[in-house]
């Protein structure tokens, strides 16, 4: 099994697979996720049906989806794909691998730019600049949003477990308190009944004396008679 991998840092993403990934394999999946992502006849703006589309093909290309969201975003969210800017994208990638999280935002930003010159014919160097700047900020407010969330959810679940120790050690605490009382309250009965008996001797002769004057018992010798 071999690896295509986009970075090298402690996120990284790869894609996977029991045959070698090559740039033409990434790009001619994409190409035929667009085809999909194009019958769909999605409505710009409708971020509902976007979104839909997007969780579906996390579920069909999940290596490709966690490899490249940017593209897969823009496929789905913008109606937006060229083969050829994946493959300079992929290119580049190959060449200048990221290595820390602020350059894997730089390399998002990267195929905005590089989608943007292949689907327009015009384009200035302001131009350019702009969009790299604002999409480069986006991504960042995102993933600033994204990493508070994250940290927010594991902070809750952490809160949740203490509670739920808590309420675990609570719990075993009275029922051992319940338990021992419970032994305790037996276990004065067995030594009440233990003393009883330890405390009262058997007097044998005596006990011979009263079945010899029961009206209803039968001695041995009176069988004999018999």
């Amino acid at each position: 099994m071999t690896e295509y991998t986009t970075g090298d840092i402690d996120l990284k993403v790869k894609i996977t697979s029991e045959k070698n990934v090559t740039i033409d394999d990434v790009v001619r999946e994409a190409t035929a996720m667009y085809k999909i992502a194009r019958s769909r006849n999605l409505k710009f703006g409708d971020l509902e049906a976007a979104d839909a589309l997007m969780a579906e093909f996390r579920k069909s290309n999940p290596e490709f989806s966690k490899s490249y969201p940017i593209v897969l975003r823009y496929m789905c969210q913008m109606q937006e794909f060229d083969s050829k800017a994946l493959r300079k994208y992929l290119l580049k990638i190959k060449e200048h691998p990221w290595k820390n999280e602020k350059e894997y935002l730089d390399s998002q930003a990267d195929y905005v730019v590089i989608l943007y010159q292949a689907t327009h014919s015009k384009w200035n160097r302001t131009q350019i600049n702009n969009i790299r700047a604002n999409v480069r900020a986006t991504l960042q407010r995102e993933h600033d949003m994204f990493t508070q969330y994250v940290k927010e959810f594991d902070r809750e679940v952490t809160e949740q477990e203490q509670v739920l120790k808590k309420k675990s050690m609570d719990e075993l605490t009275e029922f051992v308190r319940v338990a021992s009382s419970t032994i305790s309250e037996k276990a004065g009965t067995v030594r009440m009944e233990t003393d009883l008996v330890s405390s009262s001797s058997i007097d044998v002769d005596s006990l011979a004396a009263e079945l010899d004057n029961s009206p209803d018992y039968m001695s041995a010798d009176s069988l004999l008679d018999d």
